[in-house]
């Protein structure tokens, strides 16, 4: 079997019997910050050598470096040359003396400064007795408004007790007049029923003399003359019953064209083509009804006619509203208030409870603390979408639904919040967290990439592996494969 070249030199290498010599050779080459730590890039070359020093040397500095046993000593810098001694003490005598010098003109300032903080001092003491003379001032100022709150507090008392009397009095008024109006209204019946005698009858010095609409004849009468037929003709001809019916001393008919006034009217059925009713308030309402359409159509016949109807309930197959108002009223177990709609305890956009809260600002939450969808303005006054919810479907959207399931979201063993790409049907993953982008298979992590650097347990390079412009390549035929270091300029 042939071997190869660079294996032959590898070999002539080892078993050279000569001894080597140990050689120091000083180059030049610039100081590099690197990782936070310095080195050397020697001339004529791309890499980075570590370094030690002798002298102190920055970043850009041209230096001298000495190359011995394998290590990299920095001697010189031609940046910064090192200074004689003799010069170094001449500087220190002359920075001893200006130092003198300056340090007398320091005192001299310091003592000017002093003096002027003694006068500032006394200043300060004449402004603390003028401050103090105004919180003397200021302490009788807050008795006097003392005194004027008590007087003022004393006469709200005196307003309270008037308040309590001017409203017992309206009470008063108000009750009065409604004896008044009760003593007017049966005044009202009085004169209604006066009314009636003088339209039936004819009265001549307080005593019935005739009744209207009967002959002449019949205006002088005994009551011992009137008989049915008598009865039957007075209440036909004064047109106050209709289609008069006389039996057994007893009158029957249709009653037209009379008004009648009382406090109480009974009776099985009253028949009437409006009923106007007088309110507590002084208004009068009207009902209007068709006894056989009550409840088969809403008409103008059947309906309560009224701009302002109060009562603790109403009971209807239908209510129509041009406008609805009702605050504080709670309609299928929704509350309504001035400024949101919600459902049973669900008071606040913050509200954990199951339910629906719609506020008039825009804030929606529909759900309980678990699973919910909430649209909601944060401190900051941004308005947010948080939907929490053991599965999300997006109908017609099928793709975008596989692919959002595709990616996970959780915390990992140490807390940490992280976003996972991955398929069912398999052991691969993509996880990135804050600090880390880890690939996972399985329950290892066979590759992440961390704090600037790549970790790999286990890599297989295809075609080579390179360091700056050093290549680890594959050479050599199929059969006898061959790995070699070169040096490659460029890319």
């Amino acid at each position: 079997m042939a071997l190869s070249n660079d294996l032959i030199s590898e070999f002539v290498k080892v078993t050279n019997d000569e001894v080597e010599q140990k050689q120091e050779t000083t180059v030049y080459g610039t100081i590099v910050m690197h990782g936070g730590k310095k080195y050397v890039q020697i001339d004529g070359s791309d890499l980075l050598t570590p370094i030690k020093f002798t002298v102190d040397a920055i970043p850009g500095d041209r230096v001298t470096v000495l190359i011995k046993d394998h290590s990299a000593i920095v001697n010189g810098s031609t940046s910064s040359p090192s200074a004689r001694k003799a010069g170094l003490d001449a500087i220190n005598d002359h920075i001893n003396a200006t130092f003198d010098e300056s340090g007398k003109i320091v005192n001299s300032k310091i003592n000017v400064v002093e003096s002027n903080i003694n006068s500032i001092n006394s200043q300060i003491s004449a402004l603390d007795s003028n401050i103090n003379t105004v919180r003397s001032n200021v302490t009788a100022i807050d008795s006097d408004l003392d005194l004027v709150k008590a007087d003022v507090s004393a006469h709200d008392s005196e307003i309270g007790v008037l308040k309590s009397t001017v409203s017992a009095q309206g009470s008063t008024i108000v009750a009065m007049d409604s004896t008044i109006q009760s003593h007017s209204s049966s005044i009202d019946t009085q004169n209604s029923k006066i009314n009636i005698i003088n339209s039936v009858f004819t009265i001549e010095n307080d005593t019935i003399t005739g009744i209207k609409g009967i002959n002449a004849e019949f205006a002088n009468f005994q009551c011992a003359n009137i008989d049915d037929a008598t009865i039957k003709t007075l209440f036909a001809q004064s047109g106050v019953i209709q289609e008069v019916v006389t039996q057994e001393s007893k009158v029957t008919g249709t009653l037209v064209g009379v008004t009648i006034q009382g406090d109480c009217i009974e009776g099985n059925t009253i028949k009437a083509d409006k009923l106007v009713v007088l309110g507590d308030d002084g208004l009068y309402y009207k009902l209007n009804a068709n006894a056989e359409t009550v409840s088969s159509e809403q008409t103008d016949y059947n309906s309560l006619d009224g701009s302002i109807i109060t009562a603790k309930s109403i009971n209807a197959e239908k209510i129509s509203v041009s406008d609805l108002v009702a605050f504080a009223a709670t309609i299928g177990n929704f509350h309504i208030l001035s400024n949101a709609i919600y459902s049973g305890s669900k008071s606040s956009i913050d509200n954990s409870t199951q339910g629906i809260y719609m506020g008039s600002d825009g804030q929606m939450s529909i759900g309980d603390g678990t699973n919910y969808l909430k649209y909601y303005k944060d401190a900051d006054g941004n308005y947010k979408l948080d939907i929490s919810a053991d599965s999300l479907s997006f109908s017609g959207l099928n793709d975008i639904q596989d692919k959002i399931g595709r990616i996970n979201v959780g915390t990992d063993n140490q807390n940490k919040p992280y976003i996972e790409l991955s398929a069912d049907d398999s052991e691969f993953k993509l996880r990135i967290t804050n600090d880390k982008i880890e690939f996972i298979e399985g329950s290892s992590s066979p590759a992440w990439i961390s704090d600037q650097k790549l970790y790999i347990e286990q890599a297989e390079i295809k075609e080579e592996f390179k360091f700056g412009n050093f290549a680890w390549v594959l050479h050599g035929s199929d059969t006898n494969k061959n790995m070699g270091l070169v040096w490659k300029e460029g890319n």
